[in-house]
């Protein structure tokens, strides 16, 4: 969202302002100013400028003043840009000291000649305004709307090394629930965005290349040094070979999916004819692992908290699917679906899950831990479980991950393989789309009420 850039004169009780459409900003009827050289000059000097038509309008004060209220002005604002009339002194300097103070003072400048004024008037024009969720209160419980709070912020021209993306798409994960609790109260709210760049100084990103950028929710970011060289890195770019739609970047060729390859892959080390069991299996992490399981020979089983997802996870190649919330016995319902045992097992929720799949996992069984949904939420810790002998008598191999331990290279990689296996009709995916900035806490609360199939985005 930008703001019209605004110039005003005095000249008989009259104000000159600089609008998209003047007509259809003001309350009483404009007449054009044409018998003013002066004003012609700098007309023609700001139209220069703003690569576009400018046209000077004449309008009494208090006319001209509700106008640039109603386009998002402040008070305050709109005084101090009355009060820089007399800056233009004979359409070329400026002079008066007085007026030359109160421009210091909105501007932070301190120009001496009107190309000055019309280059600070230009990237005027090309402010941005930002929307971001902040977070207001650490999350207690479920979390709570009244925790997080969008405002408004300006962006500062580009600098060298610096481009402007406007974000596309807005992702929501399960993990951003425990991490939020690291963050300080007004921090913006975690998570990765796919974003365009829409302006640029830094050679390396053009403007209309995608990216994605682990910077939180928020509409617009400057991105600069600051974010570029942290690690390990929160920017990546969308290859463009890749030809699926731009959501699948914080998706199933996003940090899910990578967690999905290299969670199940790599901790797992599945081999054909292996029993695999999946807990969240209906999610965008859970559902890959049990299809690339299934296309690395394993048998699969999933469990999921609807019919619904129940009967999409047999769609996708699953050999067993279980309605957690209609089985009277988790022990016997898995029992029943892995009559010789666990072999696998990639765990997205843990608590009684977590304990009820180690007992009938089967001797040297992997176990690969990437979430625990069900405890994101308690507000009291859980009672320890009695696993420690379980993985010992079995002599399980149990490990965690954080899926930022590969590399954006070796991301890459896994991507490239993936994109091939949805191209073949072997790895399939579902988003849960919800539209609007506005809506993120209603995308991100629907995690945590099973409400999402597959990966939840949020389509800006």
């Amino acid at each position: 969202m930008s703001r019209p850039p605004v110039v005003v004169s005095d000249a008989g009780n009259a104000a000159v302002a600089i609008l998209p459409n003047p007509i259809a900003h003001a309350n009483q009827t404009y007449n054009l100013v044409s018998n003013r050289h002066t004003f012609n000059d700098v007309a023609a000097s700001f139209s220069e400028a703003l690569g576009r038509e400018v046209k000077y309008v004449h309008v009494p004060y208090e006319a001209a003043k509700q106008s640039l209220l109603q386009i998002g002005y402040q008070d305050w604002q709109v005084d101090g840009i009355f009060e820089l009339d007399k800056l233009i002194d004979s359409g070329s300097h400026i002079t008066n000291q007085e007026n030359l103070a109160h421009y210091t003072k909105i501007t932070g400048e301190k120009p001496t000649e009107l190309k000055t004024w019309i280059a600070s008037v230009k990237a005027a024009f090309q402010m941005v305004i930002a929307r971001k969720y902040v977070l207001k209160s650490h999350f207690q419980g479920l979390p709570k709307r009244e925790d997080l709070e969008i405002v408004e912020e300006e962006l500062p021209p580009l600098k060298d090394g610096e481009f402007l993306t406007e974000t596309l798409w807005l992702t929501v994960d399960p993990y951003m629930r425990p991490y939020s609790q690291f963050l300080e109260l007004g921090t913006t709210m975690i998570g990765e965005l796919v974003a365009k760049v829409t302006e640029s100084k830094n050679p390396n990103y053009s403007v209309g290349e995608v990216v994605v950028a682990n910077v939180g929710w928020r509409t617009h970011t400057i991105v600069g040094e600051s974010i570029l060289q942290q690690s390990p890195p929160i920017v990546r770019k969308v290859d463009p070979s890749i030809n699926l739609p731009s959501s699948t970047a914080v998706g199933i060729l996003g940090m899910p999916g990578a967690t999905s390859y290299y969670g199940f892959l790599k901790i797992c080390s599945p081999k054909p004819g292996e029993t695999l069991v999946v807990t969240g299996a209906a999610g965008a992490v859970g559902s890959a692992v049990g299809q690339i399981a299934k296309i690395k020979g394993c048998r699969v089983v999933g469990f999921a908290g609807s019919d619904d997802k129940v009967a999409y996870l047999k769609s996708i190649g699953f050999d067993e699917a279980i309605n957690y919330k209609t089985v009277t016995s988790l022990s016997d319902a898995l029992k029943k679906a892995c009559p010789n045992g666990v072999d696998l097992f990639f765990d997205n929720v843990g608590g009684e899950f977590f304990e009820v799949v180690l007992s009938q996992m089967n001797t040297f069984g992997r176990v690969s831990v990437c979430g625990c949904i069900s405890q994101y939420n308690l507000e009291e810790p859980p009672k320890a479980r009695p696993v420690s002998s379980l993985i010992l008598f079995h002599q399980l191999k149990v490990e965690g991950f954080i899926v930022l331990r590969w590399s954006f290279e070796e991301w890459s990689a896994a991507f490239k393989e993936m994109a091939q296996w949805i191209q073949e009709g072997k790895l399939k995916y579902e988003e849960t789309v919800t539209e609007g900035f506005d809506k993120m806490f209603d995308a991100f609360l629907g995690l945590f009420k099973g409400e999402n199939l597959g990966k939840a985005v949020v389509k800006v």
